[in-house]
């Protein structure tokens, strides 16, 4: 029996996915991972600690 589908290599699917990408958005793509990397979120974090810190001195102060 016939199969409905043509078969193909790996590297072609790899070789297709590739070409679909447009240049401008893979480029995007990356500056945008560069920039929410992980120095962003290490900075984001410190931030949150911060305010968390302060807040919960704030707290005992007034409760005291």
């Amino acid at each position: 029996m016939a199969s409905r589908f043509v078969s193909v290599l790996e590297e072609e699917i790899l070789k297709i996915n590739e070409e679909g990408t447009p240049l401008n958005t893979k480029k995007a793509t990356k500056f945008g991972v560069s920039l929410f990397g992980s120095k962003f979120l290490v900075f984001l974090f410190l931030i949150l600690y911060f305010i968390l810190f302060y807040f919960i001195i704030f707290l005992f102060l007034m409760l005291s």
